[in-house]
C-alpha cells in the first residue's frame, strides 16, 4: 500500500517480527536493513505448562481459530477428510467452524467458540501437535500459546512463523497445500513418539527463553537505548 510504503520509507526505524516479515520489508523499502529493529511477539508467563510431555495414544492434534480462508481451514479439512478412518489420531477444532464445513468422524471434535481462556488451555494441555496452516501471518500469538502449553507445532512457513517453529519444536510446510498437510500428518503419526516428546519440551523451553513479556520488554529497552545513544 502506498501509505505504508511512504511511512516506512521515511521512518527513522522500522519494527519487524523478524523472519519473512524482515525479508518483505527489505525487498520493498530501500536501505531498510539499516533501520530495522526486530522485536518478537510475547505471551504471559501464565501460559507456561511444563507437564504436557507424554505423547497421547492416539496422537492429538488441535487447531484454534475462526473459519477463514486465510487460516487454511479449507486445506486442513481436505487433508482430514482423506486421513479420517485410515489413520489413528484425534483432531480438535477450537473456534466457530460452520456446520456445513464440519467433517463427520469420531476422530474429529468441534468445540466451538470457547470464551474462557482456561477451557482453551485445558484442551491445549492435552494436545501433542498444534496445527496452523495459514496462507499468511505476522507472528501468531496462538502459536506461542500452544508452544507454551507444551505442543509441538505443524505450521506453514509464512510471515515470521519460522522464528517460532523449526526442526527443534515442529514442522514447517508450504501454504495453500492440502497434500502437504496430509503427508506431514502421516509422517508425524509414523515417527517415534520420543521425537514428538522432544519437540513438545523444546516448544516450552523456547517460549520461556525468548517469548515471555519480561524477556521481550528487556530486548525493547536495549534497542531503545541503542538508538538513543547512537
Amino acid at each position: 500500500m502506498p501509505l505504508i510504503q511512504y511511512l516506512n520509507k521515511n521512518a527513522d526505524y522500522i519494527y519487524s517480527y523478524g523472519g519473512g516479515i524482515t525479508n518483505i520489508i527489505k525487498k520493498n523499502i530501500p536501505n531498510a536493513e539499516k533501520k530495522i529493529i526486530e522485536i518478537p511477539a510475547a505471551i504471559e508467563k501464565e501460559w507456561i505448562f511444563e507437564s504436557n510431555i507424554k505423547v497421547n495414544s492416539p496422537v492429538r492434534f488441535a487447531f484454534l481459530g475462526r473459519y477463514d480462508i486465510r487460516k487454511g481451514v479449507k486445506e486442513l479439512s481436505i487433508a482430514l477428510k482423506n486421513l479420517a478412518g485410515k489413520n489413528s489420531f484425534e483432531f480438535h477444532f477450537i473456534g466457530p467452524i460452520p456446520d456445513e464445513f464440519k467433517i463427520t468422524s469420531p476422530q474429529i471434535k468441534y468445540h466451538g467458540t470457547l470464551g474462557e481462556t482456561e477451557k482453551i488451555k485445558n484442551i491445549l494441555h492435552q494436545t501433542d501437535v498444534f496445527v496452523l496452516p495459514s496462507h499468511s501471518e505476522g507472528m501468531p500469538n496462538v502459536i506461542l500459546e500452544a508452544m507454551g502449553s507444551g505442543c509441538a507445532v505443524l505450521a506453514t512457513d509464512v510471515g515470521a512463523v519460522n522464528v517460532l517453529v523449526n526442526d527443534d519444536n515442529g514442522w514447517l510446510i508450504p501454504p495453500m497445500d492440502s497434500k502437504a498437510i496430509e503427508e506431514k500428518m502421516v509422517e508425524i503419526l509414523d515417527v517415534d513418539k520420543k521425537i514428538i516428546e522432544q519437540k513438545k519440551i523444546a516448544s516450552v523451553q523456547k517460549v520461556q527463553k525468548h517469548f515471555l513479556w519480561n524477556e521481550v520488554i528487556q530486548l525493547e529497552i536495549k534497542n531503545i537505548e541503542k538508538v538513543i545513544f547512537l
